[in-house]
């Protein structure tokens, strides 16, 4: 599997780059306890330092709306991955205990203040280029046809299925999920050390919930 950022991002965004961590033979199940306990002293901690209010001034959240060209795309009327997941604590609502997995990925883009998108690998078909589509749709988690709308995506043989924002029902992570992709959405201002170090979390937080081995994982 190659990946790639497309010329078209590079042009009109050249300080996007992407981390990503390749886990294979993982064992996906419900949240166990010590997980959702790990995840909700986390949401507890984000409660304590951050108000809803003063997001927009919190470097890294700022700084990651910078994935995307103003533009080419309106990202006022959307909360990345990160944000959204903030929000929901700061508005006192429930987090998503999907399973063991995306849990453990929420964990990391909330403690990273990053997206962090995690995906079936095995519904990937060929190789990934994160690009900005042409007027293409995808079916989203709840079975909806959604237009791209000028959004950049992650791509395959097959079209796009995720961004920093937005999920696939194609590649969502279920308990029959085997081999797992992680993607983390970063810009110039999170350096390559700093992108490093996160992936390193990433894989080890995940791999300790879900068992399974990082093959591979890389900067782009």
């Amino acid at each position: 599997m190659k990946f790639k950022i497309h010329e078209n991002i590079k042009q009109e965004n050249n300080h996007v780059q992407l981390g990503y961590v390749v886990i294979r033979n993982a064992k996906v199940q419900g949240t166990p306890m010590a997980l959702a306990q790990k995840f909700f002293q986390l949401q507890s901690s984000i409660a304590a330092v951050y108000n809803i209010d003063g997001l927009a001034e919190v470097p890294r959240l700022a700084s990651a709306r910078n994935l995307y060209n103003p533009n080419e795309f309106d990202i006022t009327r959307y909360d990345l991955e990160s944000e959204e997941l903030v929000r929901r604590v700061l508005r006192k609502k429930d987090a998503y205990y999907v399973n063991s997995a995306v849990v453990a990925a929420q964990y990391c883009s909330m403690y990273l203040l990053l997206p962090v998108g995690l995906y079936d690998l095995d519904q990937i078909d060929g190789n990934i280029t994160y690009r900005l589509p042409r007027e293409e749709f995808y079916i989203n988690i709840n079975g909806e046809s959604m237009p791209t709308k000028g959004q950049a995506f992650l791509s395959d043989d097959y079209g796009v299925f995720a961004n920093g924002i937005v999920d696939t029902r194609r590649t969502a992570v279920t308990l029959s999920t085997k081999n797992l992709l992680a993607v983390v959405y970063g810009n110039g201002k999170v350096t390559r050390d700093e992108l490093a170090d996160t992936l390193k979390l990433i894989g080890e937080t995940i791999i300790c919930y879900n068992d399974g081995i990082v093959e591979e994982q890389g900067i782009i």
